[in-house]
């Protein structure tokens, strides 16, 4: 899905990496619960401003949804926030879609064109 996803991010984004989160990074909600999402996606904008995108991608299975929906919810509310980080001269957007399945890929897709 995402080989099909980076012909189209190649078009408005450089420097495309995804990489898999194997334990090494935790984000925390507000409540102080850790969350090790499974994949970061990393884009530059090509055009505009510039702008480094960081995504949170999590895939979950429809029998964890339910108890891992405090995630997603975490993932919409960083989503909804739209914040851009200065780290030395670069603008970082940090941001997350929706938790990716089978079942809701078109949901996932749009979400990720939309970001």
């Amino acid at each position: 899905m995402f080989a099909r996803r980076f012909k189209n991010l190649e078009q408005n984004f450089e420097n495309i990496y995804l990489i898999r989160n194997e334990r090494e990074l935790k984000i925390y909600d507000k409540l102080g619960r850790a969350f090790e999402p499974d994949f970061i996606l990393f884009c530059k904008q090509k055009e505009g401003k510039e702008l480094i995108y960081q995504v949170f991608i999590e895939p979950k299975g429809n029998h964890l949804k339910s108890h891992d929906k405090w995630k997603e919810e975490f993932l919409k509310e960083i989503r909804d926030k739209k914040e851009v980080l200065d780290i030395d001269s670069d603008k970082y957007l940090i941001t997350g879609v929706p938790f990716y399945n089978n079942e809701n890929e078109n949901e996932f897709k749009e979400s990720l064109e939309k970001l």
